[in-house]
């Protein structure tokens, strides 16, 4: 790398690194303890999630659960229904205002026993950090809009995202040896291999730079991954505008039309939608070339007057649910569309759904999960060190510029 060049690198990557270093502690921190949000979220809320196994059967069929929500809570509606749930699991519901509701909910999830349709409790998920009910979701909150409002908490993430992923492209850069001028009696790689170790023994000053710099080395594929993965959860469009430019997407639910609301017409009530699934499930999957496994979960789109039919399939990429959608009219109960997380001719599913699988720790199991708890604190630890490099070299500039200035003093004093 020429030296003027990374001189130019240096002050990007510093000032970059100042600006969002709070945010990347925090969102370091709290995405390594929701790398297990859900056992977590369980462990604390058993009476929310956890219903008594001897109950065992089936559960009861959609048609009574949907009443005996509606019933429990007249005025709020799920916007899914869980399709698939284990043993002793309870129904958590994500809620939202029934249409022509005047009133706020106060909450945004609801638990249900799957097997008698009674309401076990609801909650706001992310309404305290120091409410047992909701703690991991204001983690969630925390993490994933600062507990900000929606709209300026993604837009701060968003713009932090990309400087994210920019901070990581010249953090890489700056490992690089500075262009050789030829006479260099070490090989190019030699100089590099450095960068890749921590020196001992040193002073402690060194030791936070080796940890700075090895431990971004070492990890740049993930620091990348999640900066750009960022980028597609807190600002989509700017993730659409370039990955479309690369890969092709295949999307449902982006290309069929919102309906106005005086045009909506949900005829179809939840066991109809999920006979219809049903029904159009083999022939779906003949035609679009996938096998099926378990049912997953039943979501009401409005706005566009369908339902979503979710299945897992072999052309999953994430450990949990199912992400193979059918797209059901809600009027008429044909088939709209089939959603698919891969397919061919369309990369850009798979790797969105790569992104987002290795972001929230939903794919390769525990272990990953794990792998990702110990990430978090290393994003973290990063920030810091890089805070603290740029205080020690702070300081040495300010030392050297004052024995300069004393130095001048002393000149004119003698003189």
């Amino acid at each position: 790398m020429p030296a003027r060049l990374r001189s130019v690198l240096v002050r990007l990557h510093r000032w970059i690194g100042l600006t969002i270093a709070l945010f990347l502690v925090v969102t370091g921190l709290t995405g390594s303890v929701l790398a297990f949000r859900e056992p977590l979220d369980r462990w604390l809320n058993p009476e929310l999630f956890v219903v008594p196994i001897e109950r065992g059967g089936a559960p009861l069929p959609l048609a009574m659960l949907a009443q005996r929500i509606e019933r429990a809570l007249p005025e709020a509606e799920p916007i899914f229904l869980p399709l698939h749930l284990g043993p002793g699991q309870s129904m958590p519901l994500v809620m939202r205002p029934r249409p022509g509701a005047t009133m706020p909910l106060g909450y945004n999830q609801a638990f249900f026993d799957p097997h008698d349709g009674s309401l076990l409790g609801t909650r706001d998920s992310g309404a305290s950090l120091f409410e047992r009910r909701t703690t991991v979701g204001f983690l969630y909150r925390l993490h994933r809009q600062l507990a900000l409002p929606a709209v300026w908490g993604s837009l701060v993430l968003g713009i932090v995202s990309m400087l994210w992923t920019i901070d990581s492209l010249t953090g890489f850069a700056l490992t690089l040896p500075i262009r050789s001028n030829g006479k260099a009696r070490k090989s190019w790689w030699h100089r590099w291999r450095t960068a890749w170790t921590v020196k001992s023994p040193a002073s402690a000053a060194r030791r936070t730079l080796d940890l700075h710099r090895a431990g971004g080395l070492w990890l740049w594929g993930m620091l990348i991954i999640f900066g750009w993965s960022s980028v597609m959860l807190s600002m989509e469009p700017v993730y659409r505008a370039v990955m479309s430019r690369i890969v092709s997407f295949d999307e449902p639910r982006r290309s069929l039309p919102i309906i106005a609301p005086e045009k909506r017409d949900i005829r179809l009530g939840w066991q109809d939608a999920l006979a219809a699934g049903r029904d159009l499930l083999p022939e779906a999957a003949a035609r679009y070339g996938f096998t099926p496994g378990h049912e997953s979960e039943l979501a009401l789109d409005r706005n566009r007057n369908l339902y979503i039919y979710y299945v897992r399939s072999d052309r999953d990429i994430r450990d949990e649910g199912g992400s193979t959608g059918l797209f059901i009219d809600a009027r008429t109960g044909g088939l709209l569309a089939v959603s698919l997380p891969s397919k061919p001719g369309a990369a850009g599913n798979a790797f969105t759904q790569w992104m987002y699988g290795l972001h929230m720790a939903q794919v390769f199991g525990f272990p990953y999960r794990l792998f990702i708890a110990a990430f978090g604190l290393v994003v973290a630890g990063l920030s810091v060190t890089g805070v603290l490099i740029w205080r020690t070299k702070s300081r040495r500039r300010r030392n050297r510029e004052m024995s300069a200035s004393i130095l001048v003093k002393r000149s004119y004093a003698d003189g």
